[in-house]
């Protein structure tokens, strides 16, 4: 406990390197209490994997995908959120102006709101 009162704890990640993400998803989680629009702009951001993305792990083409690509429908598993509200957060990111952003990360407004009015 410091002086001031507050307890430190550091943890340390010794799991598989292409687990690294749904460890720290799952800190943030149980640590911050996210409504469904807050998850979909976290899973949003999460989700980077380009349509067709692949790489070949041998010389005999066997494709497989990439250990560090989080696709939509595992960012919304991960997430406990449905794809569409992923979709809708990918949009305010995508269309929004970083004021409506940042409303949606504080849970000011909804994804879904957004998508009516715009």
């Amino acid at each position: 406990m410091t002086r001031d009162g507050f307890t430190i704890l550091a943890m340390g990640y010794t799991g598989k390197p292409s687990s690294e993400t749904d460890y720290v998803l799952s800190l943030n989680l149980h640590r911050r209490h996210l409504d469904e629009s807050q998850r979909g702009m976290v899973a949003a951001k999460a989700a980077n994997m380009k349509r067709g993305k692949y790489k070949r792990e041998s010389i005999r083409a066997n494709w497989s995908l990439c250990e560090n690509d989080i696709s939509i429908a595992k960012a919304a598993e991960k997430l406990k959120i449905s794809t569409g509200t992923i979709k809708k957060a990918k949009t305010v990111l995508k269309k929004g102006t970083p004021t409506l952003q940042q409303q949606v990360e504080k849970g000011e407004v909804s994804a879904a709101a957004v998508q009516i009015y715009s």
